[in-house]
């Protein structure tokens, strides 16, 4: 039951969506970043791989461990050799619904 119970708060938590409010901007940033300025760079490594690799960015590996369900992730970094932001993106499925989930995070919003 306990299990079952916290199953349920690591999948209903586990999506930045739910932690974090829609169109909020980073802390560091006052508005979007222009996509001009942006380098993404995007990856579709299937249901699986997508876990070792976004916990390779960053994602809580507690994710894993409680088996949520994880759609994909981006890693945004400021590049100082081209005065540009990196952005890598892991997809676990080529679907545009979660390309534009993490291309948000990519210009700079927390959702």
């Amino acid at each position: 039951m306990i299990r079952g119970l916290t199953v349920c708060a690591a999948i209903l938590f586990s999506s930045c969506t739910i932690l974090s409010p829609l169109d909020k901007l980073y802390p560091f940033l006052t508005e979007e970043i222009p996509l001009e300025d942006l380098n993404e760079t995007v990856f579709v490594v299937g249901p699986v791989d997508v876990y070792s690799r976004c916990i390779a960015l960053g994602v809580n590996p507690l994710l894993v461990v409680l088996g949520a369900p994880l759609f994909g992730c981006a890693k945004l970094e400021y590049n100082r050799e081209n005065n540009k932001q990196n952005c890598t993106i892991y997809m676990a499925f080529d679907a545009e619904w979660i390309y534009q989930h993490e291309h948000r995070h990519c210009v700079g919003y927390e959702d």
